[in-house]
């Protein structure tokens, strides 16, 4: 999925396809409590968004900038950050 704007959605009620979003803009969603393996975000925006337990097995992030957002990763083994990403 390229380009898309994705803008206050809870996850836990509408999943996350599994597959790549490059681009993407990511507006206050809510992350938490969900899966989202094998899921890759190549150059996307993550503003306002809450990962608080969100499972990222087999996930990755490229270029991926978060701001604002509440990223609380307990297994930073299982997930990927290539390059570093940047947090605001």
């Amino acid at each position: 999925m390229n380009e898309k704007k994705f803008n206050k959605i809870n996850f836990n009620d509408t999943p996350l396809a599994k597959g790549e979003y490059e681009e993407c803009t990511f507006t206050y969603c809510d992350f938490s409590n969900t899966g989202l393996l094998d899921i890759q975000f190549f150059n996307c925006e993550f503003i306002g968004c809450n990962f608080s337990s969100a499972k990222l097995t087999n996930t990755a992030f490229s270029d991926a900038t978060f701001k604002d957002s509440k990223v609380v990763l307990h297994f930073f083994c299982k997930i990927g950050f290539y390059p570093k990403p940047i947090f605001g």
